[in-house]
Order: C-alpha cells, then sequence, then structure tokens
C-alpha cells in the first residue's frame, strides 16, 4: 500500500521513443504501509478490512472485526490505490470482500463479520440440531437463491497486476476432470469441482484478483470460490420459539424433516429476525451430495 514518505526505485523497461512516456516506480525493499494493528506491514485480509472499514466512516462493530482478523490474516492482498474517486467501502467491495470467506452483515453495534462456515471444510459441523416440528417450523417452501447459469466447477483465478504490463500475468486454476498426478503449481483440482462436473457438466468462469499477490493465497482463493459456486442454492424460512433468540447468523443448523425428507441436512442462517412472537430464520442450504445427502 503506497503512503507518502516511501522510498521507492526506478527501472527503465525498454528503450523505445515516445511522444508520451509512461514512468512506474516499485518498492523493492519490504512492503509499503506499517500495519497499525501489529507488527510488519498491512497485508493480511483481517487487518487490511478493519483499516478500510475505520477509514470509511459507515459505522462498524470494530471488536467483532478483530476478532476474526487472527483467521482472515491467512490471505495476503498487497498493491496500490490509483482512484481518487473510489470510496474505502467500494473498494473492499470490489477488490477484498468477493476474494475472502467473509460477509459484512448489519450488527447492533455497526457492520460485522460473518464467517461463511458452511464453506469452511468439506464436512462443516453444525451447531445445533433442529427437528422440525418441535419448536421449530418451516413457514415457507424451498425456493432456489441461484440460478443454473451461476455454478463453476472450473475456474481461472488471474492474479499479481503488474503496472507496466497493464495485465496479471500470474494464475491458478481449479480443474474439474484431472488426477492428482497431473497437478502442478499452477493446476489443481478438488472433490466438489470433480463431483459439481460429474452432476452439472464443465461450467468455466475467470475471475481477476488484482491485490493477490501471494501464491498460497490465490490457490485458497481460488479453491474457496469454487466451493461456493459449485453447487446450487436454496433458502427456505424457519419459525423458531421465543428461546432459540441464541442463534446468530452464519451458524450452521443440522435439520430433520420428515415432511420434507431431510434428515440432518446442514442449512446455515443467513438472516434472522423478531416477528409476532417469534424468531423467522431464512436460511440456505446446498443441492450438494457431498454436504447434503436426501434421506
Amino acid at each position: 500500500w503506497m503512503t507518502e514518505g516511501g522510498y521507492a526505485s526506478a527501472r527503465e523497461h525498454g528503450t523505445a521513443l515516445t511522444d508520451e512516456p509512461k514512468y512506474y516506480v516499485s518498492w523493492d525493499d519490504g512492503g509499503g504501509m506499517l500495519n497499525p494493528f501489529g507488527d510488519g506491514y498491512l497485508s493480511g485480509g483481517g487487518d487490511v478490512i478493519s483499516f478500510f472499514l475505520e477509514l470509511s466512516g459507515v459505522d462498524i462493530d470494530l471488536n467483532a472485526w478483530r476478532n476474526v482478523a487472527g483467521f482472515l490474516n491467512k490471505w495476503f492482498f498487497a498493491g496500490f490505490i490509483n482512484d481518487p474517486e473510489i470510496t474505502p467501502y467500494q473498494f473492499l467491495q470490489d477488490n477484498i470482500f468477493p476474494f475472502l470467506p467473509v460477509q459484512a452483515v448489519n450488527g447492533a453495534n455497526g457492520l460485522r463479520p460473518v464467517i461463511p462456515l458452511l464453506y469452511s471444510s468439506q464436512l462443516p459441523r453444525a451447531l445445533y440440531e433442529v427437528q422440525i416440528g418441535s419448536g421449530f417450523y418451516f413457514v415457507s417452501p424451498v425456493d432456489w437463491s441461484s440460478e443454473p447459469d451461476d455454478i463453476v466447477n472450473r475456474l481461472m483465478l488471474r492474479y499479481a497486476f503488474c503496472l507496466w504490463r497493464e495485465s496479471n500475468p500470474a494464475f491458478v486454476q481449479i480443474d474439474n476432470d484431472l488426477a492428482p498426478a497431473q497437478y502442478t503449481g499452477t493446476t489443481t483440482s478438488t472433490i466438489t469441482a470433480q463431483m459439481s462436473y460429474t452432476e452439472f457438466g464443465d461450467r468455466y468462469q475467470e475471475e481477476t484478483a488484482a491485490f493477490i499477490y501471494d501464491w498460497k493465497t490465490a490457490i485458497k482463493t481460488a479453491q474457496y470460490l469454487i466451493k461456493t459456486q459449485a453447487f446450487p442454492k436454496m433458502t427456505m424460512e424457519i419459525q423458531a420459539d421465543s428461546q432459540y433468540g441464541w442463534l446468530q447468523l452464519g451458524d450452521i443448523l443440522s435439520v430433520t424433516s420428515a415432511g420434507y425428507f431431510m434428515d440432518k441436512m446442514k442449512m446455515q442462517i443467513t438472516e434472522k429476525s423478531w416477528r409476532n412472537g417469534s424468531w423467522l430464520f431464512v436460511v440456505e442450504l446446498e443441492n450438494n451430495v457431498i454436504l447434503n445427502a436426501r434421506g
């Protein structure tokens, strides 16, 4: 991150003459902005989000963001911002949030994070087991919340923006039909991508992450994007008795319903409200044979 008073070096790229020369600077001795939340430079995803949220002027629950910073700091970001019109929050929405396993939602103390635990592992653990008809009741039909065209099971993630090339020369790819012996430093596969390919065929997408330069971050990001897009999503509403107000956004429920032929299907709470003396939860589930097998 570029700051005033930083040191930079100049290099010449080519010798072609032009009436409109372009000049570039690069940092080759350390990083950019010092990290206001810890040692070293501002790079970890959690610290980057906290910094820009504080700049944004929106109401934020900083303690909540700092509580998840250790987890999000496993993703590293770098770069410079050369857009005087972009706001700090818009920058996060465009360049950071799409590539991290976190969602920003409104809370009692301001904007706070929700970690989408449904995608935290291949088999995420449920916080609470729900038996429909015993304190919990379906009050809406199952509805699709994604379209068939939203499915992605083969992904190219281009990263490491190079200013003088004006492109992202580095890439990683998650393939959907690749044996482990064929894996390389840039191309790999996952069971999620392969299962989705078996069911829906080849669904390719290319993404660009201009503020990722770290290879491990690029691989983790690509795997996360595949995991969140490989299968169709559905939503439904669950009414719960008043004593279940302790359940929070992001929590995973294991739901059983004989009427809906559900046996311990994992769902994540995405919305929560109080209505007519009961809690109303909107939950999201995937049509995913790995995560949820039909009874």
